[in-house]
C-alpha cells in the first residue's frame, strides 16, 4: 500500500493552469478590481508572520469552498500573468469536509516566505486524512501571494517543491509526477493480484 496526499496531488496534476476564464480580475467582496483582498492592514504588518498567515488562509479557504477567483487573486502577480497568456484561472477542488491549520511561518527574506500547512480531508473510505505541505508566498505590494508549494507526493521520497511561476518546469514536474503515479498505482494492483486470499487458504 502506499499513500499519496489529495489537495498536493491535485496541485501536483493540475494546477494552477487549468480552466478558461476572463482576464478581469474579481476581488473577494465580488467587486473587479486590482487584488486588494484581505490586505486592509498589509501595508503596515506586511513583514509578520500573522499577515503571511492570513494571505495563506484566504487562499487555502478559496480551495477549499471552490472558489476560483478568490484562488486566483491570492497567486502571485508573475502566476497570474502566465495564467492570463494561456487564458486560465485557478479552480481548486470543493470540499465540505476539508479543514486546514497553518503553522511555523519560515522567512527566507524580506519578501519570501514558507508556510508549515496541514490540510485535513476524508479519505475513499471516509475516514480523515491529514496532509502536509509548505507553501511558498511572495511579498507584493497587494500584499502576500501564492507562489508555490513544497511537499511530499509519497511518504517514501523527497519532498517535490513546484514554482508557479515557472509554467514550462512545472509542466515538466507534473509530468513526472503523473508518470510516477500511475507507475506506482500500477504496482499496487499487481501485488494485490498475486496476494494471496486468507479467505482462500487451507489451514487443515
Amino acid at each position: 500500500m502506499f499513500r499519496i496526499q489529495r489537495l498536493v496531488v491535485f496541485v501536483a496534476l493540475a494546477f494552477p493552469f487549468l480552466g478558461c476564464g476572463s482576464s478581469e480580475e474579481t476581488g473577494m467582496n465580488g467587486q473587479q478590481g486590482g487584488g486588494t483582498a484581505g490586505t486592509s492592514n498589509a501595508t503596515n504588518n506586511l513583514s509578520t508572520p500573522e499577515a503571511v498567515k492570513a494571505a495563506a488562509a484566504q487562499f487555502l479557504e478559496a480551495c477549499r469552498t471552490g472558489d476560483d477567483s478568490t484562488a486566483t487573486l491570492m497567486l502571485s502577480s508573475v502566476t497570474r500573468e502566465k495564467l492570463a497568456e494561456l487564458g486560465g484561472t485557478a479552480q481548486p477542488p470543493a470540499s465540505d469536509t476539508a479543514r486546514f491549520e497553518l503553522g511555523e511561518v519560515k522567512f527566507q527574506d524580506a519578501n519570501t516566505a514558507l508556510v508549515v500547512c496541514k490540510w485535513t480531508d476524508l479519505d475513499e473510505t471516509g475516514q480523515p486524512q491529514t496532509d502536509h505541505a509548505q507553501w511558498a508566498l511572495r511579498r507584493e505590494p497587494a500584499g502576500w501571494r501564492i507562489a508555490g508549494v513544497a511537499y511530499q507526493v509519497f511518504e517514501d521520497l523527497a519532498p517535490v517543491l513546484l514554482d508557479f511561476e515557472k509554467p514550462e518546469e512545472l509542466r515538466q514536474k507534473q509530468q513526472q509526477l503523473r508518470d510516477l503515479i500511475a507507475r506506482r498505482m500500477q504496482q499496487q494492483s499487481q501485488r494485490q493480484a498475486i496476494a494471496p486470499n486468507p479467505q482462500n487458504t487451507d489451514l487443515r
